[in-house]
């Protein structure tokens, strides 16, 4: 039926969006990029601008709770 083959792209999509997660190198340099925010957002009172559109700008709706 038109429904479960739907349900199947769906599904193939996001075990692909999820594989692309999942290989994403973490580096030391995320580390640093914390580290960096952390100084001059909270220890030295400076802004942090986020934006984005779509996923990205969810993330930021996210981050910007949490920062």
């Amino acid at each position: 039926s038109i429904n479960n083959m739907v349900n199947e792209n769906i599904t193939s999509l996001l075990e692909q969006e999820a594989e692309a997660v999942r290989n994403i190198p973490v580096t030391p340099g995320y580390e640093e990029a914390v580290s960096l925010i952390v100084k001059h957002v909270h220890d030295l009172g400076g802004k942090l601008i986020m934006s984005g559109m779509g996923k990205a700008g969810q993330i930021v709706s996210w981050a910007r709770r949490c920062v």
